[in-house]
């Protein structure tokens, strides 16, 4: 398993290398098990915090694909060995999936 160790890199000394610490990051986000569409990075105001877009495939209680919800996921480093991880969305499934995106891209990350 791809894993990064997002608190070391967090500070960046040019442009440069903090672009190869997005694209590492998009590297290693979940693909498939209902990550099904490409992840996007959102430019924010926000330095210490890094923004990533993707459409989850919801599943309904039958087994079958039901829609797409777009999450956001928040990463923000808040300590010399953490990081903050949330995930949100706007649609009926997020309250069921929400602790399971933040597992899974949890797990992506740090490689546990």
């Amino acid at each position: 398993m791809k894993s990064l160790n997002i608190v070391r890199l967090r500070r960046f000394e040019s442009l440069a290398s903090h672009d190869k610490y997005i694209n590492r990051i998009l590297e290693i986000l979940p693909s498939g098990s209902g990550f099904n569409c490409s992840w996007q990075h959102i430019k924010t105001q926000q330095n210490s915090v890094e923004v990533f877009e993707t459409d989850f495939h919801n599943m309904n209680n039958n087994g079958y694909y039901d829609g797409y919800t777009t999450i956001k996921v928040y990463i923000e480093p808040f300590n010399h060995d953490n990081f903050r991880l949330t995930c949100s969305g706007k649609q009926r499934y997020t309250s069921l999936n929400r602790d399971y995106w933040e597992d899974i891209i949890y797990h992506c990350l740090t490689g546990e």
